[in-house]
């Protein structure tokens, strides 16, 4: 498999990415299909015209794409503020030290980490070649531990995108070697000794306050995972009569949230498929707009759709701020196949939850 990375640097590269974007979010995943030009089957950003962005090419076919948004020549409006509160940093760096990046999306078929990696370096070497260090991404809570694996940190609180949902925004701060090189991040090798040796300890304070509610990854819960396991076990719960080996698993797996009241979790119609499970915090369900159900703490959200393979059945919507353990598809679909018997009591409790939430329904009904 050939694959070859350019910036998109004509209207013809830019139509490509454009493509991608629609192939990927509007058609995979059924974001922003309102914006969309659905009979070009693109998808366009005002912010493109501030950005760079590259093309992954299989075969002379557009196969993925990634945006950078340079803080030098890119306005820092209302949104990105909102999305990554970037002045918290710029009153401490330069903008020409800061990048954003997004739009990042592989077709499915080519979604190797080749691929992936192959853009990642292009922004890499974009980025150190002009001494940006503090560049800002943000994700859904299932890809927090990818970003975490490659240097990223969760540094504040998750906000509400409208269409997508809860999202978690991270920070890669390149000067911070010795963060860099305790998780094995790719990264390091690409730093060049042109970027600082070590980033401003302000720099550190603002990534490092553990006060800010930000997500964690199970593998890194600490004593709070013991809490999450006692109640997970509890007669009737999602890990009751579950080997501790899968439920270790799980755990580690997954990404503990704190979301807000309002907070949309899941949407009624995307392709997303994590389970969402309350630790505290309560939502409504609706169908077509109309209240079905609520969710209280314990219960599980989001596993019809894992189960089924399906899209999303109805919508989530938190009504008090709380808690959430993000368990992704793909490490059940992983433990279906690896772990059959150990995953059996699993699977066999999230069936049970849709069955109880069934009588449910017809009872009140």
């Amino acid at each position: 498999m050939e694959i070859s990375i350019r910036e998109a640097l004509t209207e013809a590269d830019r139509a490509d990415a454009a493509a991608v974007r629609y192939e990927v979010y509007c058609a995979e995943r059924s974001f922003f299909v309102d914006i969309a030009d659905h009979e070009r089957r693109a998808l366009l950003d005002p912010l493109d015209q501030f950005a760079h962005i590259w093309v992954a090419y299989v075969g002379g076919r557009p196969v993925g794409t990634v945006r950078v948004l340079w803080a030098a020549e890119c306005p820092i409006d209302e949104g990105l503020e909102h999305n990554f509160t970037v002045s918290a940093f710029s009153r401490i760096v330069s903008p020409e030290r800061i990048i954003t990046f997004g739009r990042f999306m592989i077709l499915p078929e080519f979604r190797s980490d080749l691929v992936s990696t192959l853009l990642l370096h292009a922004i890499s070497a974009f980025s150190f070649e002009r001494g940006i260090d503090v560049g800002f991404c943000d994700c859904e809570p299932p890809l927090v531990p990818y970003y975490l694996a490659m240097g990223f940190r969760a540094y504040r609180e998750s906000y509400n995108d409208p269409e997508i949902g809860i999202k978690v925004p991270l920070v890669l701060l390149a000067a911070d070697r010795a963060h860099l090189q305790r998780i094995d991040s790719f990264v390091l090798p690409l730093v060049p000794d042109t970027i600082p040796s070590a980033p401003e300890p302000a720099l550190i304070a603002l990534v490092a306050d553990p006060t800010r509610g930000c997500a964690v990854v199970g593998s890194a819960l600490g004593a709070e995972r013991d809490e999450l396991i006692r109640q997970g076990t509890s007669l009737g719960a999602l890990f009751d009569g579950v080997p501790d080996a899968i439920v270790n698993r799980v755990i580690d797996d997954s990404v503990l949230v704190t979301f807000q009241a309002d907070d949309m979790l899941i949407k009624e119609g995307h392709a997303s498929r994590s389970i969402w499970w309350l630790l505290d915090g309560w939502a409504d369900v609706t169908i077509g707009g109309e209240d079905t159900a609520t969710r209280r703490p314990g219960d599980v959200a989001g596993e019809i759709a894992m189960l089924i393979g399906a899209r999303r059945t109805a919508s989530v919507r938190a009504t008090t701020g709380g808690r959430a353990l993000v368990i992704p598809e793909s490490s059940l679909i992983s433990l279906r196949t690896s772990e059959v018997e150990g995953s059996a009591r699993l699977f066999f409790n999230l069936a049970g939850g849709v069955g109880r939430k069934l009588v449910s329904m017809i009872e009140s009904t």
